[in-house]
């Protein structure tokens, strides 16, 4: 069996101030991602903020995702000889679950 989640970044190519993404917010933590789309990745941004004594600390880290198009990929695991069970979009993200075929 396998089971693959992702977020989808290809049906839907956020624009503008959408692409600024609040992650988690509580009285010590503030968790922003930035994405900036690309032909077949995506760069996320995260900003994040802590609380440390009386002030805050920040730091910022980048990192690369793929854009995968979820009837690809079922495609590709078809070719491999994986039965694709379900292909969901379920809140923007994708679930997958393909088994061996005997």
């Amino acid at each position: 069996m396998l089971i693959l989640t992702f977020r989808d970044y290809v049906s839907a190519e956020l624009h503008g101030n959408q692409r600024f993404i609040p992650v988690q917010s509580d009285e010590c933590t503030i968790l922003t991602c930035f994405l900036e789309y690309q032909e077949n990745s995506v760069a996320v941004h995260d900003l994040l903020y802590q609380k440390q004594g009386d002030g805050w600390s920040f730091s910022a880290s980048s990192y690369q995702k793929l854009r995968l198009n979820k009837y690809w990929l079922c495609d590709r695991l078809s070719e491999i000889g994986l039965q694709v069970l379900q292909n969901e979009m379920i809140n923007g993200m994708v679930f997958i679950i393909a088994k061996k075929l005997y």
